[in-house]
């Protein structure tokens, strides 16, 4: 088969033939459709993070897809040949025209979803997932204020939360307003117009921050005590020193919890995740066409 590979850290991408997986008894051979470029595909590949995200090479990089399965293993039962799936794969590898996966890793696709729309679901509502739930411990009845809201994984945050119950505040571009509203925000705080913790007069139950250094710092003044605050994505002090970081940003705030959420984090999807994520996405779509 042919794939994308990068055989050393820093290196070019190369375009060769591959040999295509066989797959054990419990996996599934699938044949992509299409992925998606994230940043953790360029993180990996130019081992500013080998510590802690180390890949084995040479690396075929891609870490979500659509496709269709291709063949099953004789212990799986949930799949067959034909049936049209998406996932996100924790190692890499869809930047080829074959993947060996495990059933719980992937979903089927939703029917009014493209292949290529379906490719652009895991990684990003998986992040605002975890963010929320797994380290958040968002509660139906919370308020939440999410910071970058009208991005890929802010606007998954937005709509999660929502989903859950909470009352969710968002900062964003004033252009992004209306979309952020349609989608679950009761409140949109235009950072270019003002100060987000000069406005907000009550304090939140959590922070989910997608946008980091000066607004990272400012939402401990909206926290409450306790709280959570969670900072998403890969840096400097976190990939150097995470831990007195938090230690430090804990005493700022007081007795809440703070959490350098960085992309370490994401694990394949659950199945409750998937059902989950399947019907939200479907819903979303059918609402927007």
């Amino acid at each position: 088969m042919k794939a994308v590979r990068l055989l050393e850290y820093g290196g070019q991408l190369v375009f060769n033939d591959v040999p295509t997986p066989a797959i054990a008894r419990d996996e599934i051979l699938v044949k992509i459709k299409s992925t998606a470029v994230n940043h953790l595909d360029l993180v990996k590949a130019s081992g500013t993070a080998r510590q802690i995200l180390p890949i084995d090479l040479p690396w075929i990089p891609g870490h979500e897809f659509s496709g269709v399965v291709e063949q099953i293993g004789s212990d799986v039962a949930a799949y067959a040949p034909g049936d049209a799936v998406f996932a996100a794969n924790e190692t890499g590898g869809a930047y080829a025209e074959y993947l060996a996966v495990k059933p719980a890793a992937i979903a089927r696709k939703p029917s009014n979803l493209s292949f290529e729309e379906a490719a652009s679901v895991p990684v990003a509502s998986q992040t605002a997932w975890q963010g929320l739930f797994a380290h958040g411990h968002l509660e139906k009845g919370q308020t939440i204020l999410i910071h970058g809201g009208a991005g890929a994984v802010g606007a998954y945050a937005v709509q999660l939360a929502s989903h859950a119950g909470a009352t969710v505040i968002a900062t964003a571009s004033g252009d992004d307003e209306a979309y952020l509203n349609s989608i679950g925000a009761s409140r949109v705080l235009d950072y270019r117009e003002a100060q987000f913790e000069e406005i907000l007069r009550e304090k939140v139950d959590v922070v989910f921050d997608l946008v980091g250094g000066d607004a990272q710092k400012r939402s401990f003044l909206v926290l409450k005590v306790p709280g959570h605050h969670h900072f998403k994505g890969l840096t400097r002090n976190c990939l150097r020193d995470s831990s007195p970081l938090s230690v430090r940003m804990a005493k700022h705030a007081q007795g809440s919890r703070y959490t350098c959420l960085i992309e370490k984090n994401l694990t394949p999807i659950t199945s409750s995740l998937v059902r989950f994520q399947s019907a939200l996405v479907r819903r979303v779509a059918e609402n927007r066409n």
